[in-house]
């Protein structure tokens, strides 16, 4: 499936408004979440890939639908806590890692996901904005972002 993936991603950077190479990708994703695998890294791999997309080829409604895609499965699997979600970040969670948590500032599981999920709204809300504010935005592209911004208070900040 990591093959599958690879060679996906050539196809969706060149056929950007081919919603079937996102499909696919999304089941090759969850088919390895459900395996049990751990899709952390890929999904913010696809998350980053999907900013670039975005920024490179605006305009491309396919895109924004494969990252929402992205987003809720982060969400759902809990494949981020509080502090490591940044939109726009290539940095991976070996790089985040200094070493164990003081007992004192340990969260729980609930508390990281709830402060996760707050973070994800923040950090993605911040991102749209950025988009119509220092970019040079066509109208098609503004309506894409109020979209998604509208998707994310109705539906992202609701915890599952």
């Amino acid at each position: 499936m990591d093959q599958e993936l690879e060679t996906t991603k050539g196809f969706v950077c060149s056929h950007i408004s081919e919603h079937s190479g996102y499909q696919y990708r999304q089941f090759l994703i969850q088919s390895l979440s459900s395996c049990g695998r751990d899709v952390s890294e890929l999904l913010h791999s696809e998350l980053l890939m999907t900013t670039d997309l975005i920024s490179t080829y605006p305009g491309h409604e396919a895109i924004w639908y494969h990252r929402r895609f992205v987003l809720e499965h982060m969400l759902r699997s809990g494949s981020f806590f509080a502090g490591e979600f940044s939109p726009t970040s290539a940095e991976t969670k070996e790089d985040r890692d200094t070493g164990p948590e003081p007992h004192a500032l340990k969260r729980t599981r609930l508390e990281s996901i709830a402060l996760g999920y707050s973070s994800v709204v923040s950090s993605e809300s911040d991102w749209c904005a950025s988009l119509l504010c220092g970019f040079s935005v066509d109208s098609w592209q503004q309506t894409l972002v109020n979209h998604h911004l509208r998707w994310i208070n109705h539906s992202l900040a609701k915890p599952y």
